[in-house]
């Protein structure tokens, strides 16, 4: 196996260059000196060990270098659709998304194994056995390396700025793994922040529903011109939403879910996704505690039962059912339900209440690439780019339903607890349109007894103690900041195990 010094360099020197200008999409990357520890050893034992030395010409001695940038690129593609790197826990994600997206998947599946393939034949067509055999000797010095890379005593996730994009992801699910094993630790319910649960009684029984909706945004906070914003004016009816902060971007329903329902932050640290560390075991949860003052729990939920581990996780939380409304008759064949349809069946089941409630509703209309049945809904407005041409017609179609469900609780049930939320942004795949807010900001609503509350920039996880405080009386001492919640989180999610 022979190494080309000069091709060597040049790959190093564009791999370099390659660190620096990525900078500009991607925020995590940068030149340190960690990075020489590892990743730039990767990076050379890729270019080295993946040349295909069966070919006779000096080109093969970059094609290693170009799979491992590829590489990088693809990374970076994730980052700039979710803002995080990969994890490996978002491989079970794949068949959910299916559900929604699947030319999408389909897509992303194939170029996967086109990728695979092409490194394995960079790493197999060889000019004999022999070299062969010495680039698998090769594979175990940088196997210790990466080894001992990953297990240097990391308590927190890796800043890929330090490590490196590869290096980060691993050195991460190893962080993730250690930190599932030590939930026995946080075995004392003492912990919990829940325990506030059982100290105050329901003062002001009130019913509660809450929205979730999936990907809904006001194109009017784009950089669009004015002429368009006023025409999308004119076709919707006006709500005065808030602006709230969402723990994601992109995608991640269940994450606002999570701090929603638990009243805890959704830490990215056994999981990408909490709800796929959770094992339907009993929590002291918001929804429990309802139970036990005589609640009845309702859901209303536009996915089929294999969305983020979504049955275990809701068992967890303290639904005793979830009408999975995609698992059944006359929905299992829509691709994506439209926000009218599922709030129709909310509203039947509130007509069958005798008792007070909280009845909580997903919707998954604006979930990517936003599908829309053009025969029912045609276009209303059009744009330059087709992608966001979508988003402003669901828009105005969503807020007409929204508007309508709004319309009648306020009717029937004026003196309810209501909060609408969008999940998350859409990914920022538009041609020359650009959010004017910040990302983790989305639309949100909270009415009590009719009147609005103000949830500008609070978290969905402050949201939800809001929500507790009207029914109790009482103004509870939470953590000042996000961390001062971390061991009732670690508690909490203990519970969901055992």
């Amino acid at each position: 196996m022979q190494i080309n010094p000069k091709a060597l360099i040049i790959n190093i020197a564009v791999f370099t260059v390659f660190l620096v200008i990525s900078s500009y999409w991607a925020n995590y990357s940068e030149l340190s000196l960690n990075l020489f520890k590892s990743e730039f050893i990767l990076f050379i034992a890729f270019a080295v060990l993946f040349v295909p030395t069966a070919i006779k010409s000096d080109k093969k001695y970059y094609l290693g270098a170009l799979a491992f940038i590829s590489l990088y690129l693809i990374l970076d593609f994730v980052f700039v659709l979710l803002h995080r790197l990969p994890a490996f826990s978002d491989l079970k994600e794949i068949m959910p998304l299916l559900n929604f997206m699947p030319i999408y998947i389909l897509a992303g599946l194939a170029f996967a194994t086109v990728y695979l393939l092409f490194c394995t034949w960079l790493f197999v067509y060889n000019d004999s056995i022999k070299t062969t055999l010495l680039k698998c000797a090769g594979l175990v010095p940088i196997s210790i390396v990466l080894f001992f890379t990953i297990n240097s005593g990391f308590s927190k996730k890796a800043d890929p700025k330090e490590f490196g994009r590869i290096s980060s992801i691993l050195i991460n699910e190893k962080v993730s793994r250690d930190l599932f094993l030590e939930l026995k630790n946080y075995a004392d319910k003492k912990l919990s922040l829940n325990t506030k649960y059982q100290v105050d009684p329901i003062l002001t029984p009130k019913n509660i529903h809450i929205l979730v909706l999936e990907s809904y945004t006001d194109p009017r906070l784009y950089n669009i011109d004015s002429k368009l914003k006023d025409k999308i004016t004119k076709l919707v009816p006006k709500i005065n939403f808030d602006l709230y902060t969402s723990p994601t971007f992109g995608g991640g329903t269940s994450k606002t879910e999570f701090e929603i329902l638990s009243g805890h932050p959704s830490f990215p640290l056994l999981n990408t996704v909490d709800f796929n560390v959770m094992n339907g075991h009993k929590t002291n949860s918001f929804l429990n505690f309802l139970k036990k003052s005589g609640y009845e729990i309702q859901s209303t939920v536009a996915t089929k039962n294999t969305f983020f581990n979504s049955v275990k996780a809701y068992k967890s939380l303290g639904f005793n059912k979830v009408d999975y409304l995609r698992d059944r008759e006359p929905f299992l064949n829509d691709q994506v339900m439209f926000e009218d349809d599922v709030l129709k069946e909310t509203r039947q089941k509130l007509k069958s209440s005798n008792s007070n409630l909280l009845s909580y509703t997903l919707g998954m209309y604006g979930h990517t690439p936003h599908f829309r049945d053009f025969d029912k809904r045609p276009n209303l407005v059009t744009h330059s780019d087709f992608n966001f041409e979508k988003v402003i017609n669901q828009f105005i179609y969503r807020t007409r339903a929204i508007n309508e469900h709004l319309n009648y609780l306020k009717k029937s049930d004026p003196h309810s607890i209501i909060l609408l939320i969008g999940d998350h942004l859409p990914p920022q795949v538009f041609r020359g349109v650009k959010y004017q807010k910040d990302i983790y900001q989305n639309l949100g609503l909270l009415l009590i007894d009719g009147k609005k509350v103000d949830i500008s920039n609070k978290t969905t996880y402050e949201i939800h103690w809001m929500i507790l405080e009207s029914l109790t009386g009482r103004t509870y001492d939470l953590p000042k900041d996000k961390n001062g919640y971390l061991d009732s989180y670690f508690n909490f999610i203990y519970q969901a195990n055992n």
